[in-house]
């Protein structure tokens, strides 16, 4: 799920990580560009899908267009991840110049409470919890990049990542088969 719009700077093609992470098919969903292959998020069935993957907007090319369709898409969201689904939701911050991506409700589709302080850090000294390495991941997962926040309570959520201080960075959760 991203936008297909480039916002410029040093944003990446969230298409290009995927297939960098081992995905050789994927669907991309935008807010009903109508954009040859694009599907429009406010008609995807999530149920056809075995993960949504939610774009940054810091970085990536997500736009508070999309957020706010998934937004208003927050019970289907829960219904699809009692029914098994994933979600993977990466950083918002408000984009690479603090306008052009996420403004508002960064998180509000996600079925739990969370909210994110925003913070500049590095990401040295941040770890993996047991259950972050449950889901295969390791320390150089977390670390050598840059945050832009962490969230003010995990929400119900399992904890995936800490940084230096033991806040989480990262929270995830397994779907009811």
């Amino acid at each position: 799920m991203t936008d297909v719009r480039n916002p410029g700077g040093d944003a990446s093609d969230p298409r290009d990580g995927m297939v960098a992470a081992g995905f050789s098919s994927f669907d991309v969903a935008d807010y009903g560009s109508g954009a040859a292959g694009i599907l429009d998020l406010q008609t995807v069935d999530f149920r056809g899908y075995h993960a949504v993957v939610v774009a940054s907007d810091q970085g990536g090319w997500l736009r508070q267009e999309e957020l706010d369709i998934l937004n208003a898409r927050r019970a289907t969201l829960l219904d699809y991840l009692n029914g098994g689904g994933g979600i993977v939701a990466f950083s918002k911050s408000g984009g690479d110049d603090g306008t052009s991506g996420a403004q508002r409700d960064r998180f509000l589709f996600v079925p739990y409470a969370v909210r994110v302080i925003p913070i500049l850090q590095s990401e040295v000294g941040f770890s993996v919890t047991p259950f972050g390495q449950l889901l295969g991941l390791s320390g150089s997962d977390v670390r050598g990049n840059y945050s832009h926040g962490y969230f003010s309570a995990e929400g119900g959520m399992e904890l995936v990542a800490v940084d230096q201080d033991g806040r989480p960075v990262a929270l995830g959760q397994r779907g009811r088969p």
